[in-house]
């Protein structure tokens, strides 16, 4: 028969068992040390054993005698060493080697006072509510807020995050069932200066994954980002004086194919946002930050694109580029789908058909594409690519909702220096194109074989030139066409402008 003292000793051991992992790492992030970390814990628990038939939680109590102990040991310690601002090596090894930030983050906390540093490791590494925390310590709910406060804001200053002086912390916590610490290092410059690193809530620091995204608004306006998790979690970190956050997670499209965007506004708590947006659509994501009363404009916000590459992409791409109408440049034709990722992001999942392409004159190329994603209306998109004499290019990119693909295509464009416009009439080689402003002909073109017609009129800005209209002139001046240079922006075709 079984004994009340050898019952006991049973549940002891399967305390022991069952929590000696989960205990060790809290004994760990306390002192930095493994060896110590074992003696701190098999000490605490010697003091649980002899308690066990008096304690109601004995979880709590040992973590509470590991706090006291290990806070008894750095009191001691305090008095033969000398203490500086740096930590030795053999202190801080993380068994997760290779991440910088992680380990630089784990200097920065082992320079901290022994309680504050508890209030750190239990309520962020530990997960435990701030109500837990303050069980533990025997301490006040405030002393465990103050701490926790005093505790990240030392964090922030320290300069061996990242291992740059200039480093910082800016946000260290739990949201929305997230946790995310952001640094700014100017010695990450793949990443805007800016380091990520993200979880789900309780997820041990260590264990943070580190985005490879670049945020937006990096410097002065602030930090804003989206992870790829399927949430699609939003952190905005603004400037001090950031009052609120619109939020456009996404677009959808009338029967026209004007674009209509949806969007809801959240209060900032000190300047932060961080919460899931689950309905966030590839492209489509941007945000306006709330300064005092005014909201600043939108900001969209880059969206984390897979890097393993479709194989069929590119040789679809060639044939599509090879089966339109003069001449379409692969590289320029593949740069127009990677604009387009507010479409579909990657730029594999679109459809897209190239009409034409061809050369302007005055190292500017033209190229006319019908684009869609999979869940958007058709676009007709025209872009036109200039390449300098050293080789660099610059692309300008304009469209409206597809509608009748079989009418001319007219727009605005620079060559030489000088405002200049082109209209492209399908199966149109040879025939007579006007420029005019009002009732005024201002130049009369034939179209070449390809059907495009181009127009260099002296003295009109190209403000005045879009403005201007078009007729294509069939046998006997009979009007087949009128239409306009004015086709938009294609960003805007897409996604809206800026007034919502």
């Amino acid at each position: 028969m079984e004994t009340g003292a050898e019952s006991a000793e049973e549940h002891f051991r399967d305390f022991v068992t069952s929590r000696w992992q989960a205990m060790l790492r809290t004994a760990y992030l306390l002192t930095g040390d493994h060896g110590r970390a074992e003696d701190l814990l098999q000490t605490a628990l010697v003091r649980t054993h002899r308690r066990w038939n008096r304690i109601d939680d004995p979880e709590l109590y040992t973590r509470r005698v590991l706090t006291n102990l290990n806070i008894s040991w750095w009191r001691r310690r305090r008095i033969t060493e000398h203490l500086t601002g740096t930590v030795p090596e053999t202190a801080v090894q993380d068994p997760h080697t290779g991440y910088e930030t992680r380990d630089a983050l784990w200097t920065a906390m082992l320079t901290l006072p022994p309680r504050m540093r508890a209030v750190l490791v239990l309520r962020y590494f530990e997960d435990l509510p701030e109500a837990e925390v303050a069980r533990t310590l025997g301490c006040s709910l405030g002393t465990v807020k103050s701490q926790a406060s005093r505790g990240l804001e030392r964090l922030r200053g320290h300069p061996g995050i990242t291992g740059d002086p200039g480093a910082r912390v800016l946000y260290a916590g739990d949201r929305a069932g997230h946790r995310v610490i952001v640094a700014v290092s100017p010695r990450n410059p793949a990443m805007g200066g800016t380091v990520i690193l993200y979880g789900t809530a309780g997820t041990p620091v260590e264990a943070l994954r580190a985005d490879p995204q670049p945020p937006n608004m990096t410097g002065r306006d602030g930090i804003a980002w989206i992870s790829a998790d399927p949430d699609h979690t939003l952190i905005v970190l603004g400037p001090p004086r950031t009052t609120a956050v619109k939020i456009s997670p996404s677009v959808t499209y009338r029967s026209d194919g004007t674009p209509t965007r949806r969007t809801r506004t959240l209060r900032t708590d000190d300047g932060l946002i961080l919460t899931p947006v689950p309905d966030a659509a590839p492209g489509h994501v941007a945000i306006k930050i709330r300064l005092g009363e005014r909201f600043g404009e939108p900001v969209p916000l880059g969206w984390p694109t897979s890097q393993h590459e479709d194989p069929a992409f590119r040789p679809n791409l060639t044939r599509a580029a090879a089966a339109a109408e003069g001449h379409v440049d692969r590289e320029q034709a593949q740069g127009l789908l990677w604009g387009l990722g507010a479409l579909a992001t990657p730029p594999w999942r679109l459809t897209y058909r190239y009409l034409w392409g061809g050369p302007l004159g005055a190292g500017r190329d033209a190229l006319i594409a019908t684009v869609s994603g999979p869940e958007t209306p058709t676009f007709l998109a025209v872009q036109t690519t200039y390449t300098a004499p050293d080789g660099s290019t610059t692309t300008d990119r304009l469209g409206r909702p597809a509608g009748d693909l079989s009418q001319p295509v007219g727009w605005t464009t620079d060559l030489g220096g000088s405002p200049a416009a082109a209209v492209r009439v399908p199966n149109g080689a040879g025939v007579r194109v006007e420029l005019r402003e009002g009732n005024r002909t201002i130049a009369t073109v034939s179209a070449d074989a390809t059907g495009l017609a181009l127009f260099s009129p002296p003295g009109l800005s190209r403000e005045r030139l879009r403005a201007c209209g078009y007729r294509v002139l069939g046998a006997g001046g009979k009007v087949l066409h009128r239409g306009g240079l004015d086709i938009g922006d294609l960003h805007t075709a897409v996604l809206g402008g800026s007034d919502w």
